[in-house]
């Protein structure tokens, strides 16, 4: 999620509003199951590099 990535990549929250949007795109990512797939990814990747 390119909307989740910006909004860490700032040095700080310049607005309230950056808080509440990141707050709401956690949760959307949350319940695509985004973690777990992240994760899932980072683990079949490693096992390909050393497999």
């Amino acid at each position: 999620m390119a909307a989740r990535e910006a909004i860490y990549a700032k040095p700080e929250f310049s607005k309230k509003e950056d808080g509440v949007l990141s707050v709401e795109l956690e949760t959307k990512f949350a319940e695509m199951n985004g973690y777990e797939a992240e994760c899932g990814l980072i683990i079949s990747l490693s096992f390909f590099r050393t497999g």
